[in-house]
């Protein structure tokens, strides 16, 4: 199972390949199939995501005891203000782009006029007008609008998304739900 670590309170499930997953999906009605873009909330009665991702990684157990929430995706309609939409962004190893830092701006006057669909620290860009794929190129949309060169392959760690044009950037963003499901794998 390929995971992605960039969240401290999730794991998130970026492609099942094999193992205990696998077989429990194989055996499970749909509802109850553990899905990619799945965030996981506890590993054996275990937290936090470094202590979640060692369980998983040294697990030899033929049973995982899972808390899983589901993401669900929301569009955002932001139009850049002074060049910049202020978010501080994570490439992560998800399909996505992880919202690490909000800064005052359009995001918080999007949220403060719409606060039925905040944006908040945690949730993740998976697509940018339309654009949908690995965080280069999504981070590659955002400086296409703003202007800039490509993003280089091999680029990580936090990134300031700027947009030089004003033009209003259609954003879809994926967030964990509030509710948390048990598996037993």
């Amino acid at each position: 199972m390929d995971l992605d670590v960039t969240d401290e309170e999730f794991i998130q499930v970026v492609k099942i390949n094999g193992g205990l997953i696998m077989e429990h999906n194989l055996t499970s009605p749909p509802e109850m199939r553990i899905c990619e873009g799945d965030c996981i909330r506890g590993v054996n009665f275990v937290r936090g995501t470094e202590s979640m991702f060692n369980l998983l990684k040294a697990n030899r157990s033929p049973q995982l005891d899972l808390v899983i929430r589901r993401c669900y995706e929301f569009p955002v309609n932001l139009r850049p203000c002074e060049g910049s939409l202020k978010l501080e962004l994570l490439m992560s190893q998800s399909p996505s782009l992880f919202v690490k830092t909000i800064y005052p701006g359009p995001v918080t006057d999007w949220n403060h006029e719409n606060p039925d669909r905040a944006i908040k620290v945690g949730d993740r860009i998976t697509s940018v007008n339309g654009v949908r794929g690995k965080p280069k190129d999504l981070l590659t949309a955002l400086r296409t609008l703003a202007g800039l060169a490509p993003v280089g392959v091999g680029m990580t760690g936090p990134r300031v998304a700027s947009v030089t044009d004003g033009r209003p950037v259609l954003f879809v963003l994926a967030r964990c739900a509030s509710k948390d499901l048990w598996w037993y794998a």
